[in-house]
């Protein structure tokens, strides 16, 4: 399929979004997941250059032009909001027009190219706190700006993520909560880190700030590190020092 404008090449296909997702889910402690409904959306922007000027007033009390500045910026032609981000990507990007082979939706503009040029000159001069007739666009065409649109479910509930395909950026992770993890868990991936020198370490300073200052019995509780190798040296003295007596064979 070809896009009626062009658009920022793709640079993170599907099974790298996918990877990124699991990636994210798993920070969040959650390694059972479901992934579904992935669309590629295509987002309209208005890019365009701008040409602004400073004024300063002169003893005289009369304005002069103190200084000019020219910059390219892109406007979200569907939230009407300016994105520098977007506008930045565009240096040196390569433009197509060509989708790739997955689940694909072309975003509508909620506005045209005239009405986006008195717009972008508003946005523009609260950008850069200006007067708009402090400013000039030109040069506005229409892009486009890939991202994935991913629904994920958890047992939590269902959760939605969208992750750039210029950059790999994951937005919404924030709105996934972190699952808690279970003692077994914790006892695990303890006696996994035990394993290191440097841990022993890393839980010896934690302990030693646990133990000293106030309210001692409240910070032993809330030290989970501490209350784990306490579990597991009361289990390694059931184990080897607690032994039941074998019964006498008849």
């Amino acid at each position: 399929m070809y896009l009626g404008k062009p658009s920022f090449s793709l640079s993170f296909g599907l099974e790298e979004v996918k990877k990124l997702v699991s990636e994210v889910l798993k920070k969040k402690n959650w390694h059972e997941f479901k992934q579904s409904d992935i669309t590629l959306s295509y987002v309209p922007y208005y890019i365009f250059f701008y040409d602004a000027f400073f004024e300063e007033k002169t003893e005289d009390g009369e304005k002069k032009i103190s200084e000019t500045q020219r910059g390219r910026l892109a406007l979200d032609a569907t939230s009407a909001e300016i994105d520098e981000e977007v506008s930045e990507e565009l240096e040196g990007m390569e433009l197509t027009r060509k989708t790739p082979n997955a689940p694909i939706e072309v975003e509508r503009p909620s506005m045209n190219q005239k009405e986006a040029e008195k717009i972008a000159a508003i946005k523009t001069a609260s950008f850069l706190g200006l007067h708009t007739r402090n400013i000039i666009t030109t040069q506005m065409q229409m892009i486009y700006h890939p991202m994935w649109i991913i629904g994920i479910e958890v047992a939590e509930g269902n959760f939605e993520l969208q992750v750039s395909g210029t950059n790999g950026m994951v937005f919404g992770e924030e709105e996934i909560p972190e699952r808690k993890k279970g003692l077994m868990e914790i006892t695990k991936e303890t006696i996994y880190e035990l394993k290191s020198p440097k841990t022993w370490g890393k839980y010896s300073i934690e302990t030693g700030k646990t133990i000293a200052g106030s309210s001692l019995l409240r910070k032993i509780l809330l030290n989970k590190w501490l209350i784990t190798i306490i579990l597991i040296l009361i289990l390694i003295y059931i184990i080897f020092f607690l032994q039941l007596p074998v019964p006498a064979k008849t």
